[in-house]
Order: C-alpha cells, then structure tokens, then sequence
C-alpha cells in the first residue's frame, strides 16, 4: 500500500476567519464540493490568508492540516451540524448560508453539494 504524499493548498477568507483558526474557534471549512476542493484530501495542508490585507493593512495567515473531511447536499445542511465550528460568530444558519452564498454563489452548491474540512491548526 502506497501513501499519498501531503498537498499544500491555498484559501483566502476573511480576516475574521483567520483569526478564529489561530485562536482554534474555527476547526471546520467549508466549499462548494468542486474539482477545486475534491483534490483535497485528508493529512493534506490548507494554508488561509486574509483576502483583503491592504485595506486592513495586515496579513494574517496560518497552516492547518485536515483531519477529515464530509459532505453535505447544502450549505444549510452542513450549518446544521458545524455552525459553531466553522463560523462561531455567527448566531443562525441563515446568516451563515448568506454569508456563504455571498462567497461562492449558489449554482455550484446545487450542483455539486458541499465538501467540508475539519482541520487543525499546526502554524
């Protein structure tokens, strides 16, 4: 049995977000399950950045691994079961599901369903 060797892989998210990883709040992210995100895989690295560090006038980011990963049909669903993981912040599934839809649209996620990373943070 051979292993698969560890992926790095790059995301941009909010700075708000960024800060959730580094303090460990944040253990859940999520995308629409396309090609983009099913290359994926578990022991994989995730590197997240904010996306707008000029007009905040600092960068933030951090390593995490990925410990394991799920998939939903929906946005709405995945809420239903990691809304405090992935947005501990935020206080209902709708305004989580517009935040997302905000980001990545709808069609995607109906086409494709929702692909999730729990992820620990190692830097």
């Amino acid at each position: 049995m051979s292993i698969s060797p560890v992926k790095i892989f790059d995301r941009y998210i909010s700075t708000k977000d960024v800060e959730n990883i580094l303090k460990k709040r944040k253990t859940v992210e999520c995308e629409p399950a396309t090609e983009r995100g099913l290359k994926i895989k578990v022991n994989d690295i995730i590197g997240f950045s904010n996306v707008v560090p000029i007009k905040e006038n600092r960068l933030l980011h951090c390593r995490t691994e990925v410990t394991n990963i799920t998939y939903y049909a929906s946005f709405e669903a995945f809420f239903k079961d990691y809304l405090a993981e992935c947005l501990p912040d935020v206080l209902t599934i709708e305004e989580a599901v517009v935040k997302y839809h905000k980001i990545h649209g709808t069609e995607e996620e109906q086409k494709h369903g929702v692909v999730a990373f729990h992820i620990k943070l190692i830097e």
